[in-house]
């Protein structure tokens, strides 16, 4: 028995270094310059009262915790659809799955160029506008490039989750189903209380990672509006790079601390969803 924890423990020794070194040391030193300064020295909670009443981070936080309700719910009730439509065309499940995977691999970067000359003031979307009569619209600019960016983001991760989620529809048991339809169930009732149950934890799990890529939507709006965009569009991530960029450490640990409680509240709903899987 002492012989197994032993071995246990040298398995598992570099796993634990590897999590201690890049993960448990930076988080302590972002802790140590939330409260010390290279340039004025111990700052005790001054720092984190200072961001927590900066207008610009109390907007950029509300921006990101705007996109990140609107962007995951969005997302995944698409991905979901798709998921179930794909799921019942079986004789072309494959190819269609392998297109809306597409832009999940397309790199960011391009995908922007792509909204860029479709929503550009001169661009294809305002050009078919102008033919039906209707007046041009400033999509890249206020509310209208919150809209474009969270259609951007539902476009590009949508595919993603619909692989994640056929997956586990083709492991639902067949005689399941058989038997529902028997019993006079339609397809409705089928998906209502077989398959959506099954889904359960990928859908937990999905949750948790479309969030976390919510959380780093900032390429999207950086390479649509720079650095120092529209108040409807300046996130968290903006406010840190800009305290990087003037070498604001201080106020940068201390915003990043901010987002704590929402990360600790996507690892309980992981963890919740898991226990209550194999209960």
């Amino acid at each position: 028995m002492k012989g197994n924890r032993v071995s246990a423990v040298l398995l598992l020794a570099p796993s634990l270094l590897g999590v201690l070194v890049f993960y448990a040391v930076p988080l302590l030193w972002g802790g140590a310059f939330a409260v010390w300064s290279p340039a004025q020295g111990f700052l005790g909670a001054r720092a984190l009262a200072d961001t927590m009443g900066n207008a610009m981070f109390r907007q950029g936080l509300g921006n990101t915790l705007l996109l990140l309700v609107t962007a995951v719910p969005l997302t995944l009730a698409f991905a979901l659809h798709l998921s179930f439509a794909v799921f019942f065309l079986r004789s072309a499940s494959g190819w269609v799955q392998s297109l809306l995977f597409l832009p999940y691999i397309v790199p960011t970067v391009a995908v922007i160029f792509v909204f860029r000359w479709a929503f550009d003031f001169n661009g294809v979307l305002n050009r078919l506008l102008g033919a039906l009569g209707v007046s041009r619209v400033i999509w890249l600019s206020g509310a209208q490039l919150r809209a474009v960016i969270l259609a951007l983001f539902v476009w590009k991760n949508a595919g993603f989750f619909v692989v994640l989620l056929s997956a586990r529809l083709s492991g639902t048991p067949r005689e399941l189903v058989e038997a529902a339809q028997l019993d006079g169930a339609g397809r409705w009732r089928c998906i209502r209380h077989i398959y959506l149950p099954q889904l359960r934890l990928t859908l937990v799990f999905s949750t948790v990672l479309c969030a976390v890529q919510a959380l780093d939507i900032f390429r999207e709006c950086y390479l649509l509006a720079g650095s120092y965009p529209a108040r409807e569009v300046y996130t968290l991530q903006h406010y840190l790079y800009n305290c990087f960029h003037r070498g604001d450490y201080a106020s940068a640990a201390s915003a990043l601390y901010a987002l704590l409680p929402v990360i600790a509240g996507l690892v309980w709903l992981l963890l919740r969803g898991d226990a209550r899987e194999k209960a």
